[in-house]
């Protein structure tokens, strides 16, 4: 259940565009202070953001003249978990 949430939320964070400050590679300072001080079987929760994204915003132009609403954000959400199945195999069974 909590897994599934925090795919939803980054699927949420990936349509609406937020721009996080991150970068491949890059780990936050605060994020940095939590791992420094965490035990080594503490879970951690964070959210990655790869640099291999779909542009909705294309998705969504190239589809909206066909499909509207629910649907268009229904084919928005089958492209990001398609692009997922195909690019993020490793992180996902990490």
């Amino acid at each position: 259940m909590r897994k599934s949430i925090y795919i939803i939320l980054i699927l949420a964070l990936s349509i609406f565009g937020v721009n996080f400050y991150a970068q491949a590679g890059f780990i936050s300072p605060d994020l940095q202070i939590i791992l420094k001080d965490a035990s080594p079987d503490q879970e951690i929760s964070v959210i990655v953001m790869l640099a291999d994204q779909v542009d909705t915003k294309t998705v969504a132009e190239t589809k909206s003249f066909l499909i509207t609403g629910t649907t268009l954000r229904t084919e928005i959400i089958t492209t990001l978990k398609s692009k997922a199945d195909l690019t993020q195999q490793d992180l996902k069974t990490y």
